[in-house]
């Protein structure tokens, strides 16, 4: 079901059809399938395939996430951050962010690197727990050497202004390129303004013009505006993708 769910979802050797896909997503999820029941959680948050219900994906990731579903933990823990207001009679689910750490916590222990990055965010923000930039730096570094593009702008960010790290602009500029050369938008970003400013690199306002144009390209407005400023130039974002 969960591969006939991916199959109608990206016309895998079948025509596309979103609201197909959600069938088979939701025959998995009814069944028990943890994996299945996360999944229409996201279809639901997002609305794909399925009119958009945050209610709904609350209940879908609680189910993922009771059963041990480390990705269902982690879209537990999201919202959990923010709260659900409720929708078809179902009560307001209010913002706990000592949940939402705890369930990050336990994603992270089972290996899940966006809940280590959200495990960072929360000691860097104080949120869930007492401030740790330390630990903060530590996270985020855990998911970074793992291949994580968020984790390694966030640690990138601690060498930058030295939370948890002594301040390295060299070791920033490296993890800056690495989370953006995965098209990461922040990180392209700040790899403009470290070859504009010589922070970390060699001063070459060429090479900050490209990765200013990549992270525009994305909708990232600083970009767009460095870019007007220095040559003058419009760029137009790239259509993004009706789901």
């Amino acid at each position: 079901q969960i591969n006939l769910c991916r199959c109608y979802d990206e016309g895998l050797g079948l025509e596309m059809n979103l609201h197909r896909a959600t069938h088979y997503c939701r025959l998995a999820a009814e069944s028990g399938d943890a994996g299945g029941q996360n999944k229409l959680g996201l279809r639901y948050e997002v609305g794909r395939g399925i009119e958009q219900s945050m209610t709904w994906a609350f209940y879908w990731f609680k189910k993922s996430a009771d059963q041990g579903y480390c990705a269902g933990m982690y879209n537990l823990g999201r919202l959990f951050e923010n709260g659900v207001p409720g929708e078809c009679g179902m009560p307001d689910v209010p913002p706990n962010q000592n949940e939402a750490f705890q369930l990050f916590r336990q994603a992270a222990q089972l290996g899940d690197l966006n809940a280590v990055n959200m495990l960072g965010c929360c000691f860097s923000k104080g949120s869930g727990t007492a401030p740790d930039p330390y630990k903060a730096a530590m996270q985020y570094k855990h998911a970074a050497d793992r291949g994580h593009a968020t984790a390694m702008y966030n640690h990138a960010r601690c060498y930058q202004h030295g939370l948890g790290e002594d301040v390295d602009l060299k070791k920033a500029a490296k993890l800056f390129c690495m989370a953006a050369l995965q098209g990461h938008a922040h990180a392209q970003h700040e790899m403009g303004v470290c070859f504009l400013d010589g922070n970390g690199v060699k001063p070459n306002e060429n090479e900050a013009v490209r990765w200013f144009k990549l992270a525009a390209q994305q909708g990232h407005n600083v970009s767009k505006e460095c870019l007007v400023k220095l040559r003058g130039e419009i760029i137009t974002s790239a259509p993004t993708t009706v789901i």
